[in-house]
């Protein structure tokens, strides 16, 4: 995304350098509309590995969103 604005870089997280990505007008202007997630990705970057989808109950899913955020 050429286009995209990120605010300043984070170093030294979990995930090693770290940025906000600033959203669009029209992600602002639907914020208050409500959303329902409906998948939640833990990516984890191995070099020249397949692609798998492993499912994560929704306790842990919690305990890994609130691991990983960092603001």
């Amino acid at each position: 995304m050429p286009q995209a604005q990120l605010g300043p870089r984070i170093p030294g997280s979990r995930r090693g350098t770290v940025a906000h990505l600033r959203p669009g007008g029209e992600h602002i202007q639907a914020m208050h509309e409500p959303a329902r997630p409906r998948l939640v990705v833990f990516p984890t970057y191995e070099r020249g590995s397949a692609t798998t989808l492993t499912a994560v109950p929704p306790a842990e899913c919690f305990t890994d969103l609130a691991h990983n955020c960092f603001n």
